[in-house]
């Protein structure tokens, strides 16, 4: 070898090793004292995005899994709410059996009714304030879309409700305000929206506040007869507000192809207002009057916050809606003369009898699903919905007892025809049946000994109705423990899979550590060694 002073190859051979050795010792420490083999896209690229995926599976499971559990805890608190219901039905039975035997007189059983309505009431308390977190679980707010019939509605009249199938009568006045009969209708007053199918008005509905001041109307639209989505059931339809002494009106007409924020003012027929209010994000009726207020106001370019007010029209009429914040009902007003309301929105649907005078007419209530959902999974829609009938005393009940003179319930069947060594017995069992048929604990007493026998057989179905709820959310509970078992599972195997991808074998890495750091150790003394090597050079120079 040469010995040169203007290059040292042993050196620079030391110096390379040295800094390679000196980086693998950094990469591994950092190893070592991190615990995982993958640090960074560097150390591994396709196992980093691997991993990081799967991190992130790990969080996901870990929120379904306090998402089944929270939702346990909903049925559990739904299910110590039944069970009071049940025990109440219980008492209520034990009243009405007491009522029945005839060392009762009728001022006992007039006692006996009370504490049977004490009862009663203490049902409706108990589905009315058993929640969770706020949200009321046994007020059928979360029922499934089966149709409950109601016995004994509000009677038809200038201020009660109205059983026909029109948007305009599901407008109520506020307190103070006046109910008149229509001031205008078809043959009085010709305007008409286009989209009402005939040109009719099926309901006609005019509120006045006293001495023709301001006119005020609730804007409420309950689940009510909806057996479809809101918005293919409201597409093209809509009602009119109109002045109640002249012939202009304000129309509002519903829209599915387009949103709330997309809501436009346009002109109808005789040049009159228009409103195309967008319903395609609207999920119930409940939330029609929210958008209504929003739409009109987006269509004016008004503001629509919490304290707003938008103006519905201010060509003279000065209507106006606002959000009544004591209720958090939305209002329609007017200043001058009386509120008008017409135009038809549910079409076709089948529709009950018109009661007679005498008769209280049945309540029909078919009411959007709008069930719970448990999310449980990491990607969208991957959850489970649940459902809580109302439990209220007016869902609480019979249904179909008799059919071709037959009873329809096995245990009735059973009880008909053990009776029939006494025709009077069996007589008087298809009467109580008869008169139990489709009826619910509001509609029940005990005050005569034959009301009494009707009423247990009502509670009878009550108990069997409430048990069933029962049953259900044990199911529920049941399915959701197994849920959160197998969500447990899954992470444990995410985790462990994402372990070995990721996390370091300290042994391996230690031992890897300590040779390099050795290999390190010895490239500087070699360095140092090449280093000297050149300083034989002077020994020439003497």
């Amino acid at each position: 070898m040469a010995m040169v002073v203007q290059h040292n190859a042993a050196a620079q051979l030391a110096l390379g090793e040295l800094n390679k050795n000196t980086t693998k010792v950094g990469k591994l420490l950092g190893k070592v004292s991190s615990g995982q083999k993958i640090n960074s896209a560097q150390d591994d690229a396709s196992g980093y995005v691997i991993s990081e995926r799967m991190r992130e599976m790990i969080r996901t499971l870990n929120q379904d899994h306090q998402n089944v559990q929270n939702g346990s805890s909903l049925f559990k608190i739904a299910e110590g709410g039944i069970n009071s219901i049940v025990e109440e039905l219980r008492n209520l039975k034990e009243l009405a059996i007491n009522s029945a035997n005839d060392t009762n007189t009728d001022v006992d059983r007039l006692t006996i009714q009370k504490a049977f309505d004490q009862k009663k009431a203490n049902i409706n308390d108990i589905a009315t304030e058993t929640n969770y977190n706020s949200m009321i679980l046994l007020d059928g707010r979360f029922a499934n879309s089966a149709t409950t019939v109601i016995k004994g509605g509000q009677k038809t009249g200038s201020t009660g409700a109205s059983t026909d199938n029109s948007l305009t009568s599901k407008f109520t006045p506020l307190p103070g305000t006046e109910f008149w009969q229509p001031y205008i209708n078809a043959t009085n007053n010709p305007v008409s929206p286009h989209w009402v199918s005939g040109g009719g008005y099926p309901v006609t509905k005019s509120f006045q506040g006293a001495g023709y001041g301001i006119s005020q109307v609730y804007v409420e639209f309950p689940n009510y007869h909806i057996t479809s989505s809101v918005a293919n059931l409201l597409d093209g339809r809509g009602f009119s507000i109109a002045c109640g002494t002249c012939s202009q009106y304000v129309a509002i007409k519903f829209d599915k192809s387009i949103n709330v924020s997309d809501s436009q003012l346009g002109t109808g027929v005789n040049n009159e207002p228009e409103y195309t209010i967008g319903i395609k994000d609207v999920r119930s009726m409940k939330d029609l009057p929210k958008a209504i207020f929003e739409g009109v106001g987006t269509a004016r370019s008004e503001s629509i916050g919490p304290n707003d007010t938008v103006t519905i029209d201010n060509s003279g009429h000065q209507i106006t809606m606002y959000r009544d914040a004591r209720n958090g009902k939305y209002v329609i007003q007017k200043n001058v003369n009386p509120l008008q309301f017409y135009g038809e929105v549910y079409g076709s649907m089948p529709m009950p009898a018109l009661p007679s005078e005498d008769e209280e007419p049945d309540q029909v209530i078919l009411g959007v699903r709008a069930p719970l959902v448990i999310h449980h999974g990491p990607h969208a829609n991957q959850a489970t919905n649940f459902f809580i009938n109302d439990m209220h005393t007016k869902s609480l009940g019979t249904k179909e007892l008799i059919k071709g003179n037959l009873p329809t319930n096995d245990s009735d069947l059973a009880r008909f025809d053990a009776l029939g060594y006494d025709e009077d017995l069996k007589e008087a069992w298809m009467e109580t049946l008869s008169l139990a048929q489709n009826k619910n604990l509001d509609d029940v007493d005990v005050i005569t000994k034959k009301n009494a026998n009707v009423a247990i057989r009502v509670i009878d179905g009550a108990i069997e109705y409430a048990l069933n709820e029962a049953t259900r959310i044990g199911s529920y509970l049941q399915r959701l423990d197994h849920t959160g078992s197998n969500l447990v599972v899954m992470n444990e195997n995410v985790q462990a899979a994402e372990s070995a991808i990721r996390d370091a074998d300290m042994a391996k890495e230690m031992t890897e550590y300590t040779k390099f750091n050795v290999l390190s150790q010895s490239a500087q003394a070699m360095l140092a060694q090449a280093n000297q090597n050149s300083s034989a050079v002077l020994s020439l120079l003497q």
